[in-house]
């Protein structure tokens, strides 16, 4: 499974300190009814490191993809249709720079429940996302976006299996402070980043939601034959033919964080659940703060 990256809207530049939620954000953001220590629980698939949870929206259990890549929640047209069929769906025009091939629907979210924190307020998105299930390996009803883990600052831990919010961003002994490149435009995180430290720097996706981590073939190296591999995205799954990276370190400022990717030629880098499985993450989206704990 490669990515799940919808970027819905072309948004306004985040300040590397805290700063206002941009305006056109503002209704995809949600309201917290309080905001206090949040554990949840996830379940990490062994087989492709995909992390889901358990939720509630509006009343109806759901399941989601936790996906640090996708800039917005979005939840799967039919679950909508079938589990709230009375939820007014209005198609809506995507702004900016999309990979999303339909044209997406908006509804109001009354009530999001993650752990003890309900969210209020705010819009979700619809898209056909039956393709998913069959990629994840379990019944998928919609995909967590940046947008909502973003109503407090949050730890991400893949070998803890758990997602915890926070009211602030603890102080975490070991914990460094990586590069983040700014004005993305969404709500991901691209981390700045060098192979072994040394010569050309690039940005890389930070991409729970994809099992895999890949290279630029430009930036790194190969050490085998292509090979074919099934990918899930937004749309669908895909066929892949892709070359196996050299095992290697990619510096993230100070940390340093052992990969060995998959090559693509001419894509954003993305650091997957393979890379990420051996560290802590703590976000904080409003400041544009990332840390990273082994």
């Amino acid at each position: 499974m490669r990515r799940i990256l919808p970027p819905l809207f072309a948004l306004l530049c985040c300040a590397a300190v805290a700063a206002p939620v941009p305006e056109a954000e503002r209704p995809f953001r949600p309201a917290p009814l309080t905001v206090t220590e949040n554990r949840v629980p996830l379940r990490v698939n062994p087989a492709n490191g995909m992390q889901l949870l358990d939720a509630t929206l509006n009343g109806v259990p759901c399941t989601l993809l936790l996906d640090t890549g996708a800039s917005h929640t979005t939840f799967d047209l039919a679950f909508l249709k079938t589990k709230l069929p009375d939820l007014p769906l209005k198609p809506i025009e995507l702004g900016g720079t999309t990979n999303v091939d339909g044209a997406p629907k908006a509804f109001p979210v009354f009530s999001l429940k993650l752990g003890s924190a309900e969210l209020t307020k705010f819009v979700g998105m619809a898209l056909p996302l039956d393709h998913l299930s069959e990629a994840v390996g379990e019944r998928v009803d919609g995909i967590l976006g940046m947008n909502t883990m973003a109503y407090a600052p949050f730890r991400l831990s893949l070998r803890d299996a758990s997602v915890t919010w926070y009211p602030t961003m603890p102080e975490v002994p070991g914990a460094v402070t990586v590069p983040v490149l700014q004005g993305t435009g969404d709500n991901a995180f691209h981390v700045i980043a060098s192979r072994g430290g040394e010569g050309k720097t690039f940005p890389a996706l930070i991409d729970s939601g994809a099992s895999m981590t890949f290279m630029d073939d430009r930036l790194w190296p190969a050490a085998g034959e292509a090979a074919a591999i099934s990918a899930a995205g937004v749309n669908e799954v895909m066929a892949l033919n892709v070359k196996r990276g050299e095992p290697g370190e990619l510096a993230l400022g100070a940390f340093r964080l052992p990969i060995r990717p998959l090559l693509s030629h001419g894509e954003m880098p993305l650091l997957g659940a393979d890379s990420l499985r051996g560290v802590d993450l703590y976000f904080d989206v409003d400041a544009r703060v990332l840390r990273m704990a082994k």
